[in-house]
C-alpha cells in the first residue's frame, strides 16, 4: 500500500500544526501535532491529537511539566518493555537482593510477561497491565500473580526513574487476594515414625546422615534450605540446640549460600531430642567447625539430589507419593501447637515466622480441631453431672438466709428496706 501524501500547516495556536494525510483512494485524515521546546530549548513532540483543542490542552500541560522539570518527550516512551526490564534486573537494587529473589524475578519476567516484551513502555497503560493480570489469574494461583504484579511495578517504576514515562501505571493494578494459607497436615505420628525407620543409608562414609537429616527436620521444624546450610559450629549437641543463620539453595544447578527467609528466620531452635543429639554428636565427630552437618566437608548437600535419590523413592515405596520433605515442617508445627496448648507466640518463634498471625493463618485449624475435642469433653462432663443430679437424694431444706448471712441476699427483704 502506497504511503499517503502528508501536508503540514501552521495553525493559530502556537506549537500546534495541522497534519492532513491524503490517500490514493481520495480519503483524507486530519490530525493535530503538538510540539514544545524543552528546558534545553530543543523542540519536542508532545503527541498527535484528533482535535485542535486537545492539542492545545496537551501543550498547556506540557508547559507546566517543563517549568517543573517533569516534561518527558513522546520519543522517550518508545523504548521497549524488554529493554527496561533487563536494565531493572541488572540494577543495583535488584542485584543487592538474595539470589533466590533475583531468580524469582527473572523467572516471572521470562515466563509471564512475554506479551509485553516488544511493547513500548509509553504505550503500556493501566488497561494493558490489568488485562495481562486478568489473563494470568485464569491459569495461575493468586500468589503467583501477585509476584508478577510486583515485577511489573518494578519494571515500570524503573522506566519512570529513567525518564521514559511520567507515572507508573502498574501501581494502580490491584494484586489478587491470597487464598487461605491453611495447609493440610498430611502426616500423622505413625506416618512420621514409619518414614524415619525406612530412610535408606546415604552413599558416603556417614551412611546415617539422611536418617539424621529427616529426624532433625521432624524435631526442629526447620526448612530444607536451613538444614542444608547448617554448619557444625552452629549445632550444640550438649545444650540440645541449633542456630539458624545460613541457608543453602540450588539455583540453576548452582549451590548458593544465603540468609534465612526473613529476619525472624535467624533464630535458635532448642529443646531437641536428647537421643537424637547424642547421635548427631557422633555424626559430626572429627568434622571441622565450618563443615556442613549434612554435606561433604565445606560443600552443602544438594536438595535436588536428596529428593531424587532418597526422598521421592522412599515416599513411593511407603505408598505416600506426593508427600514433600516440607510436610515434616507442617507436622512439627501442628504437633508443637498441640503440645504447648496453643502457645502461638512460642511456636511462631520456633518456626521463624515474622508474625504470630502467619502461624495462626497456616496452622490455626489444628487448634480448631483441638477445641472440638475440648467441647466434646465439656459436654460429656455436663452429661455426667446431670446424671448424678438425677439419681442423688434431695438435700434437706435449709432456712432462708438473711441479707448478710453467707453472702446470699433475701431479695424481698432487701426491697422492703429500700422502700422505707
Amino acid at each position: 500500500m502506497a504511503r499517503p501524501k502528508i501536508k503540514r500547516t501552521a495553525t493559530d495556536v502556537p506549537g500546534v500544526r495541522k497534519v492532513i494525510r491524503t490517500y490514493q483512494d481520495g480519503r483524507t485524515v486530519t490530525k493535530y501535532e503538538a510540539r514544545i521546546h524543552d528546558a534545553l530549548g530543543k523542540l519536542r513532540n508532545v503527541g498527535t491529537y484528533d482535535t485542535k483543542p486537545a492539542a492545545r490542552a496537551a501543550i498547556n500541560e506540557a508547559r507546566i511539566d517543563v517549568q517543573e522539570r517533569q516534561f518527558i518527550p513522546k520519543s522517550a516512551g518508545e523504548v521497549r518493555f524488554a529493554d527496561v526490564a533487563e536494565a531493572w534486573l541488572a540494577s543495583p537494587h535488584v542485584r543487592g537482593l538474595k539470589p533466590s529473589t533475583q531468580y524469582g524475578y527473572r523467572t516471572r519476567y521470562d515466563k509471564h510477561c512475554k506479551p509485553l516484551h516488544a511493547a513500548q513502555v509509553g504505550r503500556i497503560g493501566y488497561d494493558e497491565l490489568s488485562r495481562l493480570v486478568g489473563e494470568l489469574m485464569e491459569t495461575y494461583a493468586p500468589s503467583t500473580v501477585r509476584h508478577v504484579v510486583h515485577v511489573l511495578r518494578g519494571v515500570m517504576g524503573h522506566a519512570v526513574l529513567s525518564g521514559y514515562i511520567k507515572t507508573n501505571p502498574a501501581l494502580q493494578v490491584a494484586k489478587p487476594k491470597l487464598r487461605s494459607r491453611r495447609v493440610e497436615i498430611v502426616l500423622q505420628p505413625p506416618d512420621v515414625e514409619q518414614i524415619v525407620t525406612a530412610v535408606p543409608d546415604a552413599p558416603s562414609n556417614r551412611p546415617d546422615r539422611w536418617r539424621l537429616l529427616v529426624e532433625l527436620a521432624v524435631e526442629s521444624g526447620c526448612r530444607a534450605g536451613e538444614l542444608a546450610g547448617l554448619r557444625v559450629h552452629r549445632l550444640d549437641t550438649a545444650a540440645r540446640l541449633l542456630s539458624v543463620e545460613e541457608t543453602s539453595q540450588e539455583i540453576k544447578g548452582k549451590l548458593t549460600l544465603g540468609t534465612p527467609k526473613s529476619k525472624a528466620g535467624v533464630r535458635v531452635v532448642d529443646d531437641l531430642n536428647a537421643d537424637l543429639c547424642r547421635r548427631l554428636a557422633a555424626h559430626v565427630e572429627g568434622m571441622a567447625p565450618d563443615d556442613f552437618v549434612f554435606g561433604i566437608g565445606g560443600t552443602p548437600y544438594r536438595q535436588n539430589d536428596f529428593n531424587e535419590r532418597c526422598w521421592r523413592p522412599l515416599m513411593r515405596s511407603l505408598g505416600m507419593k506426593g508427600v514433600r520433605f516440607h510436610d515434616l515442617r507442617h507436622y512439627h508445627a501442628s504437633a508443637m501447637l498441640l503440645i504447648t496448648n496453643g502457645d502461638v507466640q512460642y511456636v511462631s518463634k520456633r518456626l521463624g515466622h515474622s508474625r504470630p498471625s502467619i502461624t495462626l493463618d497456616v496452622y490455626g485449624h489444628v487448634l480448631d480441631h483441638a477445641r472440638r475435642d475440648v467441647s466434646a469433653a465439656f459436654a460429656a462432663l455436663r452429661a455426667e453431672a446431670r446424671q448424678r443430679a438425677a439419681t442423688a437424694e434431695p438435700a434437706p431444706a435449709q432456712p432462708a438466709a438473711s441479707a448478710t448471712a453467707g453472702g446470699v441476699v433475701d431479695l424481698a427483704a432487701y426491697r422492703k428496706r429500700r422502700a422505707v
